[in-house]
């Protein structure tokens, strides 16, 4: 699930520019921030580094458990489960760097604030690395508004098509129209349906 067997099966998960920007990392402590089921998290451990991931979700903190356990990575892997924005609350560690992947900034409310948060946890002269898609990528969607267009300039994370098209003029939120996971009808939370930012280029 979500690259899971694939790292259990010895196959990188981790992309060759990561991996290559990222070559020194045996040894340091890295903090992957919004790890969802930890496979990055732990691509760097199984390249020497120790590492910490923090995601919101229990289901996906239990299985990074489980997959550290079963990759025999637990003594360099460690995970917790906490809103990012709360993290400093109930961790104070400092790390040499601090990873970030594709598709977590659309989550955040206050890039500034998560900002704060990164350089809390880095420690000086440390490396802040991230791998995410810009608002460029929106004028080479492979998929129109009308569903009719179609372009092959771009590749997808799989929450890109999760998401709806209709940007309305009076600033309603985007919302989840199609499932993530495989269950019908879509999961949303209790409170009502989750919601994406797009963080634009300009914003520090």
């Amino acid at each position: 699930m979500y690259g899971a067997e694939e790292f259990l099966a010895g196959e990188p998960v981790l992309l060759p520019i990561e991996q290559e920007e990222l070559k020194n990392i045996e040894g340091k402590k890295l903090l992957d921030l919004q790890c969802f089921v930890g496979v990055h998290t732990l691509s760097w451990a199984r390249n020497g580094a120790t590492v910490i991931g923090v995601d919101i979700s229990a289901e996906a903190i239990e299985l990074s458990r489980r997959v550290a356990a079963k990759a025999g990575l637990e003594s360099r892997a460690n995970f917790i489960e906490a809103n990012v924005y709360d993290l400093l609350e109930i961790h104070s560690e400092r790390y040499d760097v601090v990873f970030t992947n594709f598709g977590v900034l659309c989550w955040l409310p206050d890039i500034e604030r998560w900002a704060e948060v990164v350089t809390e946890f880095l420690k000086p002269g440390g490396t802040f690395y991230i791998a995410g898609h810009t608002v460029c990528r929106k004028s080479l969607c492979n998929r129109g508004p009308d569903s009719t267009q179609d372009f092959s300039l771009t590749v997808y994370h799989p929450m890109a098509d999760a998401l709806s098209y209709d940007f309305a003029s009076d600033g309603t939120a985007i919302r989840i129209e199609h499932p993530y996971f495989s269950t019908e009808p879509p999961t949303t939370g209790e409170d009502g349906p989750p919601y994406k930012w797009t963080h634009g280029l300009g914003e520090r």
